[in-house]
């Protein structure tokens, strides 16, 4: 009985510990992050701020997780509705003259900090730098549609197309529509490559 009295106050102890930091500083540190783009030494350090480097670290994984889970699924939407896709193919020949586009697809390098010296091959890019190649596929109104970062920059912009959900729901379209890519991704049926 003594045993899981102390089990029960050690967990709320730990529970104030875990939500000493108020909701809003957390929001306020992952914010200054992802503004600066810079490591997380930085946004500890700030006057207004006041947090250590490895809570930064824990802070930001709490904000992103929360992130990922309510906010990126209600934003990110890679299906279309058919009035989303008319609008777009619209816009797009609008624009270009080019018929049945409803989006654009490009990989980039994402900086991360160097990964154990055993796996630094897999994530030197060709710029010099360590990243990640990620592929994302955007709407006319610039609207982040998908977001796939699983892969090192050592993968090709094709490698990660390939193994993509995105390329399974392309398969799905109907005729006559298509998104493009730049000369990095594979020439398909509903993916429009430069000649």
């Amino acid at each position: 009985m003594e045993l899981k009295y102390n089990l029960s106050f050690s967990s709320t102890v730990k529970e104030e510990r875990s939500s000493a930091i108020p909701p809003i500083l957390k929001l306020c540190t992952a914010l200054r992050f992802l503004a600066e783009g810079s490591y997380q030494k930085c946004s500890g350090n700030d006057f207004n701020l006041g947090l250590a480097q490895p809570t930064v670290s824990v802070v930001l994984k709490e904000v992103l997780d929360v992130v990922e889970e309510r906010i990126c699924p209600q934003w990110i939407k890679a299906r279309m509705t058919n009035d989303e896709m008319n609008l777009s193919k619209i816009h797009f020949y609008q624009k270009t003259r080019f018929p049945g586009v409803i989006g654009c697809i490009d990989g980039t390098h994402v900086q991360i900090i160097a990964p154990k010296k055993n796996l630094q091959h897999l994530y030197l890019n060709r710029k010099g730098y360590y990243s990640l190649n990620v592929m994302i596929v955007c709407d006319f109104k610039m609207n982040v549609r998908f977001v796939d970062s699983r892969y090192s920059s050592a993968n090709h912009d094709s490698f990660v197309y390939n193994l993509s959900e995105y390329k399974e729901m392309l398969n799905e379209l109907d005729e006559n529509t298509f998104i493009l890519g730049d000369p990095g991704y594979p020439l398909e049926k509903h993916l429009m490559t430069p000649f």
